[in-house]
């Protein structure tokens, strides 16, 4: 049975809250004999070096493999399950990594990201975007136009938050959405946060707009607000009009120089 990284590297580290070790090799090396002794009648009963041989250095090992599960018998599971006072690995899963809420995995599909051009120029870049669930955790993926980003959605009160790393590690991006709880929706209104090319610290609107597209299908796109003529892409005109008012779309931060109180005075 395939088990995913994130409910592995949970699992260890309740291993070694509940029997006040660390997760260093001999701490490991003994946690499966305390787990062992305090097992019931039936329950499956772990090799001496299972702790540490097959769940830690298996998880170092498909890490470094850039894979994201690793198969192991579920009976071992079950044992650390019920060590840990769940009724089995399936109770402990589904207490890990509850069910994501149907409204929110509406929002599941491709999407474009519309943010105005923090140049001032009448300008709206568009990125594709694609929301995926993996082990009832929401991902979202952004296609820039030079680096592609990664991450986790965090939910809250019928909004998520994310933040996509950039896959060469240079770059981060916060994203902040409100999902509600409509059904089907085709525009998520949001805010985003990060740092710009010229390395100043930008926070601005965006949307979200569905597309039917495949996400290896959808492209980057440069918009002139309000141009008429042969449009790399076609945006509602509400859309356009939402981006219009630059002042309202952009918080960039003044220049600092002497990073005290006095940055604080305009000049």
């Amino acid at each position: 049975m395939q088990f995913a990284l994130n409910t592995l590297e949970r699992i260890l580290t309740d291993l070694a809250k509940a029997q006040q070790k660390s997760l260093e090799r001999m701490d490991l090396l003994e946690m499966a004999e305390a787990i062992n002794e305090k097992l019931p009648d039936g329950a499956r009963r772990l090799g001496p070096r299972y702790v540490y041989d097959t769940l830690f250095l298996g998880i170092q090992r498909i890490k470094k493999a850039g894979e994201t599960t690793l198969p192991l018998e579920r009976a071992a599971l079950n044992s650390i399950a019920i060590y840990l006072g769940y009724e089995g690995i399936e109770e402990l899963i589904s207490r890990y990594h509850p069910l994501v809420d149907p409204v929110l995995m509406a929002i599941k599909g491709n999407w474009y990201s519309i943010v105005r051009c923090n140049s001032g120029l009448e300008r709206l870049l568009i990125s594709p975007v694609q929301v995926t669930f993996k082990n009832q955790t929401g991902i979202i993926e952004l296609k820039g136009p030079h680096r592609q980003y990664i991450g986790e959605m965090k939910w809250v009160a019928g909004s998520f938050s994310a933040h996509l790393t950039s896959t060469d590690g240079i770059k981060s991006i916060y994203l902040a959405f409100r999902v509600g709880v409509t059904k089907n929706p085709q525009i998520l209104k949001g805010v985003f946060a990060s740092i710009s090319t010229g390395g100043t610290p930008i926070a601005g609107r965006e949307l979200l707009w569905r597309s039917d597209k495949l996400f290896t299908e959808m492209d980057n796109h440069i918009v002139e607000l309000y141009k008429k003529s042969n449009p790399p892409i076609q945006l509602p005109i509400s859309v356009q009009h939402y981006f219009s008012d630059f002042s309202k779309n952009y918080i960039r931060i003044d220049q600092a120089s002497g990073f005290n109180t006095d940055d604080l005075i305009p000049g």
